[in-house]
């Protein structure tokens, strides 16, 4: 986290006092402070706390430019109290793909890995607020033409693959989905200032979290293949049920 320089008061009172919503800046920051969501500093900054989600996801080898817990966690969900998308995030978009099955889920992984000029995650979504299905990869691209251009690379790619349906459903999306709950559709929501956006980033911080261990997160993809019936995950544990099935018993005749 780069070092900032102390804010002159007009700075400090411009920049909390921007409306967002029914709110201001300052006031949205108040709140999320009495929720306890951020953390006062002594440095005049604010610690995102610890929001003890357990990761679910692997991620390929290049950052995003901006973290999104920063984006997501600091500005959207406490600074901006939802009513404004991060101006870092308004050229985001994902090419999403949505496996069907643990067979699918692995096999795209693998197509992911090489990726390493670009920001990708790939994992489960079944416990995840606002996603529906079981598994998913997203791939991220700044511009929409940069997501078709990728769609389409991708999905040659994925012709070739023998283990991948030709049919995998894939989508280009822009932004997080909770954006557009809150904000509504993503050609239209509204975006951040990018000078109060350029105030704050250097303010906000990450609470210390070790990163999960790739074979927890492996096992949390078989738990969720479990939990909804996919059998082809057995392909991956030698046919062991990841938990035996318990007994089932004859009802006998009726009385």
């Amino acid at each position: 986290m780069r070092a900032h320089t102390v804010p002159t008061a007009t700075e400090t009172e411009q920049v909390l006092a921007t409306p967002m919503g029914g709110r201001s800046v300052g006031e949205h920051i108040a709140a999320a402070l009495a929720r306890g969501q951020l953390i006062a500093r002594g440095d005049a900054g604010w610690t995102i706390a610890d929001t003890g989600r357990s990761g679910s996801f692997v991620y390929g080898a290049k950052p995003m430019p901006v973290s999104c817990q920063l984006l997501m966690h600091g500005l959207f969900k406490a600074a901006y109290g939802q009513q404004r998308v991060p101006y870092n995030c308004r050229n985001c978009y994902k090419v999403r793909l949505a496996p069907r099955t643990f067979r699918e889920l692995m096999a795209v992984h693998e197509l992911a890995r090489p990726y390493t000029e670009l920001p990708w995650k790939c994992g489960s979504t079944l416990h995840a607020p606002y996603s529906s299905g079981v598994y998913a990869a997203f791939f991220y691209l700044q511009g929409l033409d940069a997501a078709r251009n990728f769609y389409h690379a991708l999905r040659a790619r994925m012709a070739a693959h023998p283990q991948i349906a030709p049919d995998l459903p894939m989508r280009i999306k822009r932004g997080c989905t909770l954006y557009e709950v809150a904000c509504g559709p993503s050609d239209r929501y509204p975006v951040a200032p990018e000078a109060v956006e350029s105030w704050l980033l250097p303010r906000l911080q990450h609470a210390a979290r070790a990163p999960v261990p790739l074979p927890v997160v492996m096992h949390r993809w078989l738990e969720a293949a479990h939990k909804v019936g996919d059998t082809t995950y057995l392909e991956h544990t030698g046919g062991r049920p990841l938990h035996p099935a318990g007994l089932s018993y004859d009802p006998g005749p009726a009385a």
